[in-house]
């Protein structure tokens, strides 16, 4: 005697969230490696031309806290790069909507009924879904990126 196989076609509500889950933990692993490369970059000191090798340029004096626009700056560009590489608009649009994704979020909505909000919002495309709330995730509020990449998970 066998048991039954699971539903896992792609639109069976399990097989979605499988689906779903494995896109979003693609592109949020991706994005926050461009996020903390970015991060990294713009903190390395800045080595001096001159022909003495062994002197550096005196750091600046550390800010008390970054620029919030410098910190918003660099997360719209890895996020529009991101999203960009699978095939959605980079535009301000796309920016606005990842961020009423975070809000949504932070107001204590479901992750997966934020997931299927954006999954309808695509016509279907679980990939495109899953790009938007990925690098959304990663560039705007990481402290949700743990919800979003358990859907679809033993007990979710």
């Amino acid at each position: 005697m066998s048991l039954p196989k699971p539903n896992l076609h792609p639109t069976s509500p399990k097989g979605f969230r499988m689906n779903l889950r494995k896109s979003i933990v693609t592109v949020t692993v991706s994005a926050a490696a461009l996020l903390s490369l970015a991060a990294c970059q713009s903190e390395a000191p800045q080595v001096s031309t001159t022909t003495d090798v062994t002197t550096t340029a005196p750091a600046p004096a550390p800010a008390a806290e970054p620029a919030k626009n410098a910190v918003d700056d660099n997360s719209d560009v890895v996020f529009l790069k991101v999203i960009g590489q699978h095939g959605l608009p980079q535009t301000q649009e796309s920016i606005d909507a990842a961020k009423s994704m975070c809000r949504a979020l932070d107001r204590g909505a479901d992750p997966e009924q934020v997931a299927l909000i954006a999954y309808r919002g695509f016509d279907g495309d679980i990939d495109k879904a899953g790009a938007l709330l990925g690098a959304g995730a990663a560039a705007y509020c990481p402290e949700h990126v743990d919800a979003l990449t358990s859907i679809g998970s033993a007990g979710a």
